[in-house]
């Protein structure tokens, strides 16, 4: 996340944001993909996750499927 500072402190309810202005953002590789670093939480209406794992992992983790019923 690299957002505007400028529109951020806009906001009234960010306060005083002078403390992220000091420390340069940078994009750097990671297992994901690019990211900015540092990362810093910002009060946000929207948040996108992106987890990543094997299926096979995840499908020993999930319960049997349901099996019809028959009298």
């Amino acid at each position: 996340m690299n957002p505007d500072l400028d529109e951020v402190a806009k906001d009234p309810a960010a306060g005083n944001i002078d403390f992220f202005r000091k420390i340069p953002k940078k994009l750097v590789e990671s297992r994901v993909g690019k990211v900015w670093a540092p990362n810093f939480y910002y009060r946000t209406a929207n948040v996108q996750v992106l987890m990543l794992t094997p299926i096979e992992q995840l499908r020993k983790k999930l319960p049997a499927p349901p099996q019809p019923y028959s009298m």
